[in-house]
């Protein structure tokens, strides 16, 4: 994510609230949970905060973070540690090229790694499509479903996935 007060930092989301989670001290810091509005500075009073997803950007996109929620988003700036003005924003028409159902709900997001660093993957009921972060445009083909194209996939994770988190270690 950064450096400055974010490095070496997880968050996790949940009904509003967030914890923030020291890699080092293996330990949430003291003081949480936090409602998500007041220490995300400038989250936008008509953006909900419960929020379906969180996409940390990397290439074009490195510095931000995108929280997405039913069918919009917000862009936070990590090192101005707030959120960007003119937000929340519609993901249709700013993601370029996603389908109308991903425009709507989006159930998973995660960025690529190893030969697909610089991609982002967003999951919508059975299907997937990969984006391209330098492009910034879903690549063609897509969207594509999710059984047949993710190996090893179990049936029930063909349909609805909750979250994704890439490892990084």
């Amino acid at each position: 994510m950064g450096d400055g007060q974010f490095k070496g930092k997880i968050y996790f989301f949940k009904q509003g609230q967030f914890v923030r989670y020291d890699i080092a001290s293996k330990r949430v810091d003291p003081g949480y949970p936090k409602w998500v509005k007041g220490p995300w500075r400038s989250w936008p009073n008509n953006f909900p905060e419960e929020i379906d997803d969180v996409l940390c950007g990397e290439g074009p996109f490195k510095g931000k973070a995108y929280f997405f929620k039913d069918n919009q988003y917000i862009r936070y700036d990590w090192q101005m540690d707030k959120t960007e003005s003119g937000y929340p924003k519609s993901i249709s028409g700013h993601w370029r090229g996603l389908s109308s159902s991903f425009c709507e709900k989006i159930d998973a997001v995660v960025n690529g790694g190893g030969p697909n660093t610089g991609k982002a993957y967003f999951f919508s009921g059975s299907q997937y499509i990969r984006y391209d972060l330098a492009k910034d445009k879903a690549d063609s083909g897509y969207p594509k479903n999710i059984d047949g194209h993710w190996k090893g996939f179990p049936p029930n994770f063909c349909e609805s996935i909750d979250a994704a988190l890439q490892g990084q270690f």
